[in-house]
């Protein structure tokens, strides 16, 4: 009987995200448009899921058009200058034959190298993407 009891420090519990409040006719989508199959129970899920509020989801939205965002464009990222396009290609093929020499010179073919193999997999795919994006983009 007079013993105090221990009290045992416990982990904070993680509550459930309170339930989203915004309707999909909340943000302007018409009735029609809602009862078409599985509209709405689509926009729902999206909106329970969703931080936003539902603000990516919002109708009759104006987005700018082609026009509107090609002026917003500064003039001079229009202006092609090949020397530095191949600038930047010469650097992207530099990258990946100097980390691929690096690894094949200093990277031994064992198991027990594998750290440092996914490691460079790491480097010279994101080498390979740099190059890739400038290839995709030029043709």
């Amino acid at each position: 009987r007079g013993r105090r009891q221990r009290r045992v420090a416990r982990a904070p519990t993680l509550l459930p995200r309170a339930a989203v409040l915004t309707r999909p006719e909340d943000l302007g989508w018409k009735e029609e448009h809602l009862d078409e199959q599985g509209v709405r129970e689509a926009l729902q899920k999206a909106l329970n899921r969703g931080g936003m509020e539902g603000k990516a989801l919002k109708a009759n939205v104006k987005y700018p058009s082609r026009a509107e965002v090609m002026a917003a464009i500064p003039k001079d990222c229009f202006e092609k200058e090949t020397w530095k396009s191949l600038m930047y290609a010469a650097s992207s093929v530099l990258q990946l034959a100097a980390s691929a020499y690096l690894a094949w010179r200093f990277i031994p073919l064992n198991a027990a190298a594998w750290p440092w193999w996914v490691l460079y997999a790491t480097v010279q795919g994101t080498f390979a993407t740099g190059a890739w994006v400038i290839a995709h983009e030029c043709g």
